[in-house]
């Protein structure tokens, strides 16, 4: 199967901003003009009964959000007009089979090289949204699902990946909030009654605290959290209902998925911490 497509977009971004209590806070009617293109080419071959291996090529970008290229918070108070968008290559190839009938097996593994990647630097209010230089994404990933029967199935996937700079002055450095390893296992037990019980647990390594891009400082520490659902799925001719209760971060645990490097500044470094544990509740129709 040969596939491909093509993307071609223009955005005008325009803000004024006024501050009558402070009149140096303050910039005029300002225009960014945006234009990018984009397209992917892909070769699938289908091979066997259900089995498939596929490669790809592409290109990509993003605009940056309207609070990304004007600075209205902080200071200076400016239009970013020098701010661009971010775009990038993808390079994709991978497989999916079927070693056994309840078995299946996925495997890719990609790079992005990306150009502009937008982050805020700098510690607020004086830090704004910059572009950085040339960075670089390698990865693998794989998952995994095994049906035992009718009554459970195991699921697992894990990615292992290295986001690097490739230029400026710190070229060959981690790019910071960017783990190099994630992983997750999943049972699911299906009851009577259309009750569906999904134990499930996730792993997520180290990674470089933001703002640290000699990677000088203390890393944001992995974490292992449990979670628990209980989904209901009962089968219906033209309707498909799905209600769900469950509890996240089952065992209560204590962690931040975000830090910010403030030795570089004399400070300690600060963090956010992520929900404790926490009850959910859910349901969908569709028709």
């Amino acid at each position: 199967i040969l596939s491909a497509g093509f993307r071609r977009e223009r955005a005008s971004i325009t803000g004024g901003y006024r501050d009558f209590a402070d009149p140096t806070a303050r910039f005029d009617e300002t225009k960014k003009v945006h234009r990018a293109t984009a397209w992917e080419t892909g070769l699938t071959w289908l091979y066997g009964d259900r089995s498939n291996a596929f490669i790809r090529y592409g290109t990509m970008y993003r605009y940056p959000f309207l609070d990304e290229q004007a600075s209205y918070l902080g200071f200076p108070i400016r239009f970013l007009g020098e701010l661009e968008k971010e775009k990038g290559r993808s390079y994709e190839a991978g497989t999916r089979f079927f070693p056994l009938e309840n078995l299946r097996i996925g495997l890719t593994a990609y790079q992005i090289d990306m150009q502009d990647q937008i982050v805020y630097v700098g510690l607020w209010p004086a830090g704004q949204n910059r572009n950085l230089d040339k960075t670089r994404h390698q990865g693998l990933e794989v998952n995994a699902r095994y049906r035992f029967h009718e009554r459970f199935s195991l699921e697992g996937n894990a990615a292992f990946s290295r986001s690097t700079f490739r230029e400026g002055a710190f070229s060959g450095n981690d790019i910071p909030l960017a783990p190099r390893s994630m992983a997750s296992l999943a049972l699911e037990v299906f009851l009577p009654g259309d009750l569906v019980l999904r134990p499930e647990v996730h792993r997520t390594g180290d990674a470089f605290l933001a703002d640290d891009f000699d990677n000088s400082t203390e890393k944001l520490e992995g974490r292992t959290v449990g979670n628990v659902f209980l989904h209901y799925r009962p089968k219906l001719n033209a309707l498909e209902l799905t209600a769900f209760l469950g509890i996240e971060n089952i065992a209560d645990k204590k962690y931040a998925t975000y830090g910010f490097d403030m030795a570089q500044w004399g400070a300690e470094n600060t963090y956010n911490p992520a929900p404790e544990r926490t009850f959910k509740a859910g349901l969908s129709v569709q028709f």
